[in-house]
């Protein structure tokens, strides 16, 4: 009996412990994290997180190498079920996998994680299966990270396979500190030497390095593949395959410079810089040429003398003949480039020159070229003295291409073929002529300057095809062909971009186009331009007087015009003929012409300044006479034109600039009745600005004397604010007084009266060429009130910038800031309190003496 009883104890005891057994989990750290230790250690871990533990917040610590068969996770066909969710610090140890699963997806040693960090773990082996397949994650949801890790595995699968991650389904996954070494197979187009395939959600790679193994397919092969959005940075690969990623080589390559790069697995590598700005030909000067070439890293141009050196053979460069330059990297940069140029004389253009290449021709003589000149590469043409290049079928200049025209001579193009351009293309390159007498006809359906016949209707290269044309001066007549632009578009062609700085520019469209602008639209229905929008951007302005645009248009028939048209704003065109500005909206066919004043414009305090709009005058004067009681006395300077102050005027006046206003200069001071504005004088040299306010103070009673300015733009009349200043409480708004102005009790403002100082005036009429001072308050809401407080406003002769100096060190080095010592604002002690006025410091603060 009592034997029977021993048994059934027994029994119990053990069904006890083979339950606690059943029950176990992984043992843990003296840090509470959960070690793996061995392969069963490992199996225990998977039977988990397959029986659902994700390990959520907890880490789990691999402390030896070890090999394994079973994955981590469940992926039953292709519905993910359980998750590891924790952290997985690989210790810096190896898991050698040999696991293989053709009948689910998601094949990893981890095949699927939702949130989970994985780091400092290396994985070899063989890893196969048919989808999603890769060496550490097969599947990743939402947040996770892998950091530090490293794949050396051999992986197969049908479809989106990676070395290190296969899928991240709907996952913003960072991997930082990872390196691929192994082998993909299989994969066809979603093939990631990182991640295989990545769809919704940021997959972003930091400091990540692909060894491309021997034998590797690179067909679809990138580091990351998918939609959604990707971030590279830092990243390289030993292959060229794919978009993402810098390519490195085991060695230096020849003939380049290199930077010398170690990389995350330990070895060293190099990665290609890019060095150029080195052309083939170089203009025969008389004098040494420098050439600077330009040297890259990865978008970041390097330092000549810090990482690079440049040496020419021979040196200098200089005389007729050929050279080689060479860049050699030094530092963190090794390898050399060597380059060979010439330098040449202008190449003069004969009858037989029909393509110019990317260098300066010259038209010495009168020459005709019967076929159509081609333009390939940067090339310069310049029109000799008393010489014609006549070129009757015109210059084809393609997009990728540049000319630029240089006069004084002339050029002739009379006879364009059908469909061509004067001087374009059908898709127009970079058009700048700088002189010379250019006489253009453009072909049927073409522009004279600018697009030949539009044929692609396909739209390609639509915001592109009109080109780059600019205009700074030389006489221009362009004569569009039949609906042709004069300058612009072809027939059914979209307008490039037009700049007119100068010259003598007369442009007239042919039948239905415009002068400048679009060629004829002949059927909206189907033209390129007519589908989509208007075209072009036209700037206009003006550098001599002599200058004008003359045109039948800026639309064309069906009423296309160009996208904007912008007008200069420190001068202005008028209608030939009338006193009217022309406007973007008010431009119309006709002769545009300076606004300009070719005599002098006289100015003085008893007259208004009237003009609206800037106006050239070959000599502008503002007369001033002061009487008796106002020498000695502060008034306001303000002209619409720029005057440089010379000895003669410094004889009869002082003149000062307005550095800054402020509340009170000295810190210490609670003066809120008070309004400082601290002025510096101005010297012999310097230049009182057009519409910009001044003090100006008579040394004696002046009758009639003389400001001069030759050759000026005169501003317009303005009531905008002409210029601004600020305290942390308020913004001080400085008006220009061209007319007399009155102030009143809704609408005042400070202004300098006949004493010399500075008023609030809420009923006063200030006259002519005066300034006079808003205070721009703001209301709790934002809004700004129309009355300005009524506070004292000083004027203050700093006679010295505000430095904002806090504290003074004496030369010798001892802190002075604490004593009673006065200090001048660059930090020159002063013996005593200074007797002249002026801002000082005293104990660390700026202090005003009066």
């Amino acid at each position: 009996m009592k034997q029977k009883k021993f048994l059934i104890i027994l029994a119990l005891l053990c069904t006890i412990v083979q339950g606690a057994w059943a029950e176990a989990t992984l043992t843990t750290d003296t840090s509470g994290n959960y070690t793996i230790g061995s392969t069963g250690d490992w199996d225990k871990f998977c039977s988990d997180v397959s029986g659902g533990e994700s390990y959520s917040g907890k880490t789990v610590v691999l402390t030896q190498d070890i090999s394994v068969t079973t994955k981590c996770g469940t992926v039953s066909g292709s519905s993910q079920q359980n998750a590891f969710s924790g952290t997985f610090d690989g210790g810096g140890h190896t898991i050698t996998a040999d696991i293989t699963d053709t009948g689910n997806q998601g094949t990893a040693l981890f095949c699927y994680i939702n949130g989970a960090t994985i780091k400092n773990l290396t994985v070899g082996g063989t890893i196969s299966g048919t989808q999603h397949v890769a060496a550490i994650v097969g599947f990743s949801k939402g947040t996770c990270s892998i950091q530090n890790c490293k794949a050396t595995a051999t992986i197969g699968g049908g479809t989106h396979i990676g070395g290190i991650v296969g899928h991240a389904l709907d996952s913003n996954i960072s991997l930082s500190g990872c390196v691929f070494s192994g082998t993909l197979t299989g994969g066809g187009t979603a093939k990631g030497a990182l991640v295989g395939w990545g769809d919704s959600g940021n997959r972003t790679l930091t400091n990540c390095l692909y060894v491309m193994a021997d034998g590797q397919d690179t067909d679809g092969l990138d580091l990351v593949k998918g939609s959604g959005s990707v971030t590279v940075s830092n990243c390289y690969k030993t292959t060229d395959a794919g978009t993402y990623g810098t390519q490195v080589f085991t060695a230096a390559t020849a003939g380049e410079v290199s930077r010398r790069l170690t990389l995350q697995d330990g070895n060293t590598y190099y990665a290609l810089c890019t060095v150029g700005g080195v052309k083939d030909k170089y203009l025969y000067t008389g004098s040494a040429i420098t050439i600077v070439p330009t040297v890259t890293y990865d978008g970041e141009a390097l330092t000549k003398g810090t990482d690079f050196t440049v040496s020419t053979s021979p040196d200098p460069v200089q005389a007729l003949g050929d050279y080689t330059l060479t860049v050699a990297g030094q530092g963190d940069y090794t390898g050399s480039k060597t380059f060979s140029f010439t330098v040449a004389d202008k190449v003069p253009v004969t009858s037989e020159t029909t393509t110019l290449e990317d260098f300066v021709y010259i038209v010495n003589e009168d020459v005709t070229i019967s076929e159509r000149i081609q333009i390939s590469g940067n090339v310069t043409l310049i029109l000799g003295a008393d010489a014609t290049l006549t070129a009757p079928k015109g210059i084809e200049l393609s997009e990728g291409n540049s000319l630029t025209i240089e006069g004084p001579g002339a050029l002739t193009i009379d006879n364009c073929d059908n469909w061509k351009s004067g001087i374009g293309a059908v898709r127009v390159g970079t058009l700048v002529i700088n002189g010379g007498t250019i006489n253009v006809k453009g072909g049927y359906s073409s522009a004279a300057i600018g697009g030949s016949f539009y044929d692609d209707t396909s739209g390609t290269n639509i915001t592109t095809a009109g080109g780059s044309i600019t205009i700074n001066g030389g006489v221009v007549n362009a004569t569009g062909g039949t609906s042709g632009a004069g300058i612009g578009g072809g027939n059914r062609g979209p307008c490039g971009d037009i700049v007119i700085n100068g010259g003598q520019v007369a442009a007239v469209g042919g039948s239905g186009a415009a002068g400048i602008g679009p060629g004829q639209i002949d059927n909206p229905e189907y033209s390129i331009v007519g589908s989509k929008t208007d075209s072009g951007h036209l700037t206009l302005g003006w550098t001599k007087t002599t200058d004008f645009v003359r045109t039948n248009g800026f639309k064309e028939y069906y009423g296309k015009t160009l996208l904007s048209i912008t007008l200069p704003t420190d001068r202005a065109f008028v209608f030939d003929g009338t006193e009217t500005v022309v406007t973007a909206g008010n431009i119309a066919e006709g002769k545009l012409v300076p606004y300009q004043y070719n005599d002098t414009y006289a100015l003085d305090d008893d007259h208004a300044y009237t003009p609206e709009a800037p106006l050239w005058a070959a000599t502008a004067t503002y007369t001033k006479t002061v009487s008796d009681d106002q020498k000695g006395k502060y008034m306001s300077w303000l002209v619409p034109f720029d005057y440089t102050i010379t000895d003669a005027d410094l004889d009869k006046f002082d003149f000062w600039k307005i550095d800054m206003i402020a509340h009170s200069p000295d810190p210490a001071e609670e003066a809120t009745d008070k309004i400082w504005v601290i002025i510096k004088k101005m010297s012999s040299g310097d230049m009182l600005l057009a519409n910009m306010p001044y003090f100006y103070k008579a040394k004696e009673a002046v009758t009639g004397h003389v400001f001069t300015s030759t050759g000026v733009m005169l501003k317009a009349k303005t009531a905008d604010v002409i210029a601004k200043t600020a305290t942390l409480e308020e913004v001080y708004n400085f008006y220009g007084s061209y007319a007399p102005t009155t102030a009143s009790s809704s609408d005042p403002f400070y202004y300098v009266n006949d004493e010399g100082t500075i008023s609030y005036g809420t009923s006063i009429t200030l006259p002519a060429l005066r300034w006079f001072i808003r205070v721009q308050n703001k209301y709790d809401d934002g809004s700004t009130p129309q009355a300005a407080p009524a506070r004292q406003m000083i004027i203050f002769d700093g006679e010295s910038d505000v430095t904002g100096i806090q504290e003074v060190n004496e030369v010798s080095g001892v802190n002075e800031v604490n004593d009673n010592g006065w200090y001048t604002l660059d930090g020159r002690r002063l013996v005593g309190k200074p007797a002249k006025s002026g801002i000082y410091i005293k104990n660390g603060k700026k202090v005003v003496i009066k």
